[in-house]
């Protein structure tokens, strides 16, 4: 889960039932407001529910910070800033998969520019993609398609330059988006530039610009209405720029 490659992970080895758990130690006290999880190429190994708990110590754990119901690949699970080193996540649903992440990130507060949102996805009902280039049959619908074994590719290395956008289909509020390209781990933006439109021909100056380092790349920023997303890579690399699934959150 720390490998920072989304083709290994960790599973339980057995399907899912309530009570199987992690723990992760992080060495020191840490202020952490919010746990990623991603089964990535394992897309239906995700926790059909879960509790998170942190711990400085170890041993006391006390109440869940958060609890939740996992319904795709990548779980994310917001929760007001708490110090602690150690966190503990319960699965508390049951299913016939198994249990697996691909790669776990917890985030440190404020880190990330945290906006202090919800985190929940939007629906992507209505959402269309289109995009500077396309590989074969790598086209834009498949980073919306629920998969993380199909994907969107620009068909060539990067060379900063390409985009990917989504029409929303109607104005929306949002304050992150994830770009996850899961089992292609090396083809995440090396750079990004991130804006947004109400028309889709007018969109201003970027609301977020940064530099991926793995597969999943997260971006946060101030909250914006928008029926309009568009990414700009603006780095380079001989991979290509892939995105098997993309999520806005509000």
């Amino acid at each position: 889960m720390f490998d920072g490659n989304t083709a290994t992970r960790w599973s339980t080895g057995v399907p899912m039932a309530n009570g199987q758990s992690f723990t992760l130690d992080m060495g020191a006290a840490k202020s952490i407001d919010r746990v990623v999880m991603d089964s990535a190429g394992s897309a239906s190994d995700y926790a059909r529910g879960y509790q998170v708990y942190t711990s400085t110590d170890g041993t006391n754990f006390g109440s869940p910070v958060a609890t939740g119901t996992g319904t795709a690949a990548q779980v994310t699970a917001n929760f007001t800033p708490t110090t602690a080193r150690y966190v503990k996540v319960v699965q508390t649903g049951s299913s016939s998969s198994w249990w697996s992440i691909a790669e776990l990130n917890v985030f440190t507060d404020g880190s990330t520019g945290g906006t202090g949102s919800t985190g929940a996805v939007l629906p992507r009902t209505g959402w269309t993609a289109t995009a500077s280039s396309s590989g074969g049959g790598d086209v834009p619908a498949n980073a919306l398609d629920g998969s993380t074994a199909t994907r969107w590719s620009s068909g060539k290395p990067m060379a900063g330059g390409e985009s990917f956008t989504l029409d929303l289909g109607a104005a929306k509020t949002f304050a992150k988006l994830t770009m996850d390209s899961a089992g292609s781990a090396s083809d995440y933006a090396r750079g990004y530039q991130v804006y947004t439109s109400t028309d889709g021909t007018n969109f201003g100056s970027p609301i977020a610009t940064g530099a991926g380092t793995a597969a999943q790349v997260t971006v946060n920023f101030t909250p914006v209405t928008a029926r309009y997303v568009k990414v700009v890579q603006t780095g380079t690399s001989s991979s290509w720029w892939s995105i098997a699934e993309v999520n806005l959150y509000d």
